[in-house]
């Protein structure tokens, strides 16, 4: 699967998540990174990302938007 199919599936009307794992024991490395497209209770696109250790709380962002059309434009900004 190719990295444009997986956003157009994250971003889908009923969101998604894409969550990803890089694990290399001799080089001491074991990280994780996901991203969570949502609408929350109050009808909001909510957009979350989390990365850190495994097995750590490590750290997160979120981002709210009125409708998914503005989370797209903020997409197409930071990239």
């Amino acid at each position: 699967m190719d990295i444009e199919t997986m956003l157009t599936e994250l971003l889908a009307p009923e969101g998604g998540r894409l969550a990803l794992e890089a694990r290399d024991p001799a080089r001491g490395l074991a990280r994780r990174w996901q991203v969570e497209v949502r609408e929350d209770l109050f009808g909001w696109t909510t957009l979350s990302w989390n990365w850190g250790k495994i097995g750590t709380p490590g750290q997160g962002k979120q981002r709210s938007f009125a409708g998914r059309d503005e989370g797209l434009c903020c997409k197409n900004r930071e990239a």
